[in-house]
């Protein structure tokens, strides 16, 4: 019987990492293949866009009112 897993593991500051299986595997000897693949940190969507764009407008440019009234136009037209 062959069981393919993914558990996702902190590897300790030692750099060890503990791995109990609790698939009901039988007592033997056994084949393990293991892959060690870094989790990406998850970011804030569009975090490095975060006021890139702020010196192509007027210091005075409201974005919400901007992005408000592009909506509502559109939502007009899908009406």
């Amino acid at each position: 019987m062959m069981k393919t897993m993914t558990l996702e593991l902190e590897i300790a500051a030692d750099g060890s990492l503990r791995l109990d299986v609790p698939f009901g595997l039988p007592p033997g000897k056994a084949e393990v293949v293991l892959v060690v693949r870094p989790l990406l940190q998850p970011q804030p969507p569009f975090a490095s866009l975060a006021g890139a764009w702020q010196a192509y407008f007027p210091a005075d440019f409201d974005t919400m009112a901007a992005l408000r009234e592009i909506r509502q136009e559109w939502e007009g037209e899908w009406d």
